[in-house]
């Protein structure tokens, strides 16, 4: 027969809870396959917490409370915005850098006697530091503050507060002090400034008017004087001194010419002495008119300096006034701070009270296990989520079957639950699981007693409000689980008879049976729909190695098949080293296929006709040979065909594919190969390679064995 090969290219793979599609169904199938390590890491954690803050020194703390008092007199020196400004806030917030700072800390240090055995700097500076650290303020106030300490020893911590709220009280008033004798300085060095500058604007005053005291004293004489010297001007230009001699020149020039010609000697001479006074007159007037336009020009250049000399007179008077002023303002504030600093410093002791005394702790302040078991808890859940993941993403067992059949394009034919006997299930799985993670390193009769002893004291525990608990428990975290009725071994669940579930009401067990059933009928169909023609087919099952289910789901196919066909369905053990098929049935001692192979027996003589009708059975026998040479023999492969042509079903299961070559060798001799893989066992590389290993072309399906269903049912309903 030739088998139908799946198309490659339309892999259908159902969706089923092992899928791993990153979905919320998924993260919480992760989350509650791997709840045991959730469950122990919120235990642990916390427990380890609690356990370390045991071993943790008990640390105590004594503090003291300081009350600040308001100052009863108004200083002025806070009044006067120039002046420096000694709040409660700039007070308190040079608190803290008193309390630490480096010189209180050794002298506290030194008065404790501490420093007996330090020898070197770095000794000091490590007690400094480790006192620092354990030095506190608490509630910083505008009123009042606390100093606290802590120790590992209570005495030392009462001694550390007293000693460091002494020396800050100390310290504190000497600052205080230090900044009134700072503000007064203050005042009094802008005292000295101010009357300097007064100084030196009197005396620029009395230059300025030394200077320009000719101009400032006759401002209201030179417009009179401008004015007279323009006259005089014209004036001179009409007179002259020698005016009169010229005019009786004139006239004794008139006579003479009367009498005589203009060449005489005489006319000649006079007119000489007319030239020559002329001449005299035209140089004088020309000094005069010059003399008194240079004085008008002066005078006119005096008016115009006039309104430039008052202003800047005005601004000298101006700013010596203000000077004036602001001297003695600073003089009278001068004198109050000298007499209110001498009364504050009388009064400053009153400023610091203590109202709560340091006493010796009687209860340690540090651990505190509330927060350790509360942070253990916080610690867990996180913890216990990250490891649960960690371990899901790192788990080289095959946990997610969708990137599986995704990477090597195989076609899902089935997911076989895991199954249970009835009573087997313990309440959360949780107590099985420690028997059997108990019993590994003991024998098992010895460690079920010491496990039953160990559960002993579980007894003090009435019976109805245990149970109580545990079913509320099991409600609120159980899964499903198929658990088989009574009397049915889980080696061979569908070797008996199909639950009649239409005509009674059945319990849970036979459901969840009838279910197991549907299963094996839905491989069966998939695998058929795989070939043309599905009839006279052989089958071969496989895994990848040991105990992942293949002759469990050898066997109940089997039963399926010919139950189901009515028709001659022959299971064959081709396991020739560890026959599980025939020991399954009981027949792992009779003679069988290697027996015909070597031609001990004939195919007749080894068939096994089993309890359901229709089912055979041909043992794997004892070989004499290698099992590798009878896989090779052509008489293998001639004995195929004919079993092929006379069953109407022939399932054949293999060695498995990492341990021995025969399941290679017997795959081009079928019509098609069933792979099954158990989950949560087998590693994802181990079934990759071994996929890898068979023709691809015969796979029809893979099979995932001990699937089993970890959400509550309450809680898989909604995702």
């Amino acid at each position: 027969m030739i088998p139908l090969t799946p198309q490659k290219d339309q892999i259908m793979i159902p969706v089923t809870p092992v899928v791993g599609d990153f979905s919320l169904r998924y993260l919480l199938e992760v989350f509650f396959r791997r709840k045991r390590v959730f469950l122990l890491t919120m235990i642990l954690v916390p427990l380890l917490a609690l356990s370390v803050s045991f071993l943790m020194k008990n640390v105590y703390m004594s503090s003291t409370t300081i009350l600040l008092g308001k100052d009863e007199i108004l200083n002025p020196l806070v009044r006067y915005e120039t002046a420096v400004q000694m709040t409660d806030t700039n007070r308190l917030a040079s608190f803290q850098k008193i309390v630490y700072s480096r010189p209180l800390l050794e002298e506290a240090i030194h008065k404790l006697g501490l420093d007996k055995n330090v020898k070197k700097d770095f000794e000091m500076e490590k007690k400094v530091v480790n006192l620092r650290n354990n030095i506190h303020l608490l509630g910083l106030t505008p009123d009042s503050f606390q100093i606290a300490c802590t120790d590992t020893d209570p005495v030392l911590a009462k001694k550390f507060v007293e000693t460091v709220s002494q020396l800050f009280i100390d310290k504190s008033l000497q600052g205080s002090r230090r900044e009134t004798t700072v503000a007064v300085k203050l005042i009094q060095q802008m005292v000295d400034h101010y009357r300097q500058e007064m100084d030196n604007t009197e005396r620029a005053l009395q230059v300025f008017r030394q200077s320009n005291v000719d101009i400032l004293g006759q401002a209201d004489t030179l417009g009179g004087q401008l004015k007279e010297y323009r006259l005089k001007g014209l004036e001179a230009e009409r007179s002259n001194t020698y005016q009169k001699n010229y005019q009786e020149m004139e006239l004794k020039m008139s006579n003479l010419l009367a009498t005589r010609l203009k060449t005489h000697s005489e006319v000649i001479k006079l007119q000489r002495e007319m030239d020559s006074i002329t001449q005299l007159m035209e140089n004088e007037r020309k000094q005069k008119i010059a003399e008194y336009q240079r004085l008008e020009k002066e005078t006119h250049a005096k008016i115009d300096q006039i309104p430039e000399l008052d202003k800047k007179l005005a601004r000298l008077q101006s700013d010596l006034k203000l000077m004036q002023e602001l001297y003695n303002t600073l003089s009278v504030k001068l004198e109050q701070a000298r007499i209110t600093t001498e009364v504050e410093i009388a009064q400053q002791t009153n400023r610091f009270t203590i109202i709560e005394p340091p006493v010796i702790p009687r209860t340690r302040t540090k651990p505190n296990r509330i927060l350790f078991i509360i942070g253990g808890v916080a610690g867990g859940i996180c913890m216990g989520f990250l490891l649960v993941f960690l371990l899901e993403f790192t788990d080289p067992r095959l946990v997610r079957t969708g990137d599986l059949l995704r990477k090597n394009r195989l076609r899902l034919a089935g997911v076989l639950p895991k199954l249970y006997n009835f009573g087997e299930v313990e309440p959360l799985h949780f107590v099985a699981w420690l028997k059997q993670l108990f019993s590994r390193s003991r024998p098992a009769r010895l460690s079920n007693q010491i496990f039953i002893e160990a559960l002993r004291p579980a007894k003090v525990f009435k019976k109805p409000l245990f149970r109580s608990i545990i079913n509320g428990l099991r409600m609120i975290f159980s899964a499903r689980r198929f658990v088989l009725p009574r009397g049915i071994p889980t080696g061979l669940a569908v070797y008996t008879a199909r639950p009649d579930l239409l005509n009674t009401k059945a319990t849970a067990e036979e459901e969840a049976l009838y279910d197991y059933h549907e299963r094996l009928r839905n491989i069966v169909a998939t695998a058929r729909n795989a070939f043309a023609d599905p009839n006279r087919l052989l089958w071969m099952v496989t895994s990848a190695k040991a105990d992942e289910g293949k002759t469990f789901l050898t066997a109940n196919l089997g039963a399926v098949l010919a139950s189901d066909l009515k028709k001659p369905v022959l299971l064959v053990d081709t396991n020739f080293k560890a026959p599980s098929l025939s020991k399954t049935f009981g027949c792992h001692n009779s003679p069988g296929l290697a027996d015909v192979l070597e031609q001990r027996a004939s195919l007749d003589e080894v068939l096994i006709t089993l309890n359901t009708p229709e089912l055979i059975l041909l043992p794997a026998g004892a070989p004499m040979k290698d099992p590798n040479v009878l896989y090779n023999e052509p008489a293998f492969g001639n004995l195929l065909e004919g079993l092929r042509e006379r069953f109407r079903f022939t399932l054949v299961e293999a060695p498995d594919v990492l341990t021995s070559s025969g399941c290679r060798l017997l795959a081009p001799h079928t019509d098609g190969i069933l792979f099954v893989a158990r989950l949560y066992a087998t590693r994802r590389k181990a079934v990759e390679a071994a996929l890898q290993s068979l023709p691809s072309e015969k796979i029809i399906g893979v099979v995932f064995n001990y699937f089993e269903y970890w959400i509550p049912d309450w809680l898989y309903r909604w995702v």
